[in-house]
């Protein structure tokens, strides 16, 4: 409950959640996603882009980022787990 609360939250507060498009990942090992979530503006990636990893084995998984879009004007990153 703590974590959709906090993702409802940050909804309010960036475009990219509010109205942005949802990503997924391929399925590695049967078990483990990334969920992206960014907005476009003319084909262009604007803003902020969130991702999530979901891991439902049992064994830690390695997830591939390479799928992810591309923002050239990125320039920080935060890391945050729920």
């Amino acid at each position: 409950m703590k974590m959709f609360s906090k993702l409802s939250k940050m909804r309010t507060r960036d475009e990219s959640l509010g109205v942005g498009e949802t990503m997924m990942g391929r399925l590695i090992d049967g078990g483990a996603y990334t969920i992206t979530r960014f907005h476009q503006r003319d084909n262009v990636t604007d803003g902020n882009i969130y991702v999530g990893a979901v891991n439902f084995a049992d064994h830690a998984i390695t997830l591939p980022l390479n799928d992810l879009p591309n923002n050239d004007k990125l320039k920080k990153t935060q890391v945050s787990n729920f």
